[in-house]
């Protein structure tokens, strides 16, 4: 799903793209989380360790939606990165 024609990447709808038989990355925004949330199984999320004065786009809360925490990566930032970051692997 897209706001806008990209060039080379398919796009579909709703009921077209839960229709695929292919496992599926969704990647956000907020309305796109929670339109997929309740279909989704498996959540790789990234945490990126900084604060966004006046953010618009925000993942769903998932307490008590059945997720539970499998796996968790503390990164440090490094001479790449700017921000530390948490790395997540959430089943249901």
């Amino acid at each position: 799903m897209s706001r806008s024609a990209i060039e080379d990447v398919e796009v579909g709808d709703y009921d077209s793209i839960m229709g695929l038989q292919d496992d599926l990355f969704i990647i956000g925004g907020g309305e796109i989380y929670r339109l997929f949330i309740e279909n989704t199984t498996v959540i790789h999320r990234t945490i990126i360790d900084t604060r966004i004065s006046n953010a618009d786009t925000h993942f769903p809360d998932i307490t008590g939606m059945g997720f539970s925490l499998k796996e968790e990566l503390h990164v440090e930032a490094n001479e790449n990165d700017e921000h530390d970051m948490v790395f997540q692997h959430w089943t249901r």
